[in-house]
């Protein structure tokens, strides 16, 4: 594991000086360091990486979509982050990242995370507890249940229209907007309280965008 091409990539000179310097401590020989995204994506066009750990926030090129423009290569990516959002996490999973853990986390959840990589299942941090990783996999289950109706309905949502835009977009009857709002409701889990559909779909634009691509 201490021979592992590792890049990280962080725009916090200080986050990003103290990783490297746990690096360094535990004898890792071959570490490259990226102060942005685009930084990282040329570091990675000009060397040959085993894993990337990005920053979720960065400048040019976020670690998210980096991690997306990385999913079918043999580079594993790790995602390090302040949110906590179920959201995040689920976008990791649906863009192929293979770990998603907390900048709050200590640096033995890090090497906990590199040592499973060839494993090819997605680590959550442990600060998320044992069951969190079933019930956001229980989430993707169930957007997978959508119809491709019900999945241009929600998708038009989460981009701000009302049920009579959407109706007219769709060119259907705002009755059977209502009922596929209703099915996504009850599919999703959702409280059925007015903006519960709205609230959600917008809160995960970005990854019902993604999913439903």
């Amino acid at each position: 594991m201490k021979d592992l091409n590792i890049l990280i990539a962080d725009d916090h000179p200080m986050v990003l000086k103290g990783m490297k310097s746990e690096f360094d401590k535990r004898s890792y020989n071959n570490v490259y360091e990226a102060n942005n995204g685009l930084e990282a994506l040329e570091l990675i066009e000009k060397h040959v990486f085993d894993v990337a750990i990005l920053d979720v926030d960065m400048p040019y090129i976020s670690g998210i979509e980096l991690a997306k423009k990385l999913k079918d290569t043999t580079v594993k990516t790790i995602l390090i982050t302040h949110h906590k959002e179920d959201g995040y996490i689920i976008q990791a999973q649906v863009f192929g990242v293979d770990a998603y853990l907390l900048k709050e986390d200590a640096f033995e959840e890090l090497e906990k995370a590199l040592s499973v990589l060839r494993d090819d299942e997605f680590y959550l941090s442990s600060s998320f507890g044992d069951h969190k990783l079933k019930q956001l996999n229980e989430v993707i289950k169930n957007l997978n249940t959508l119809s491709l109706s019900e999945r241009q309905v929600l998708k038009h949502i989460s981009e701000g229209f009302e049920t009579a835009e959407i109706a007219e977009i769709l060119s259907v009857s705002k009755r059977t907007i209502h009922k596929h709002r209703s099915n996504i409701i009850s599919k999703l889990g959702l409280e059925s309280h007015r903006n519960a559909l709205a609230d959600h779909a917008q809160e995960n634009r970005q990854l019902i965008k993604e999913f439903f691509n």
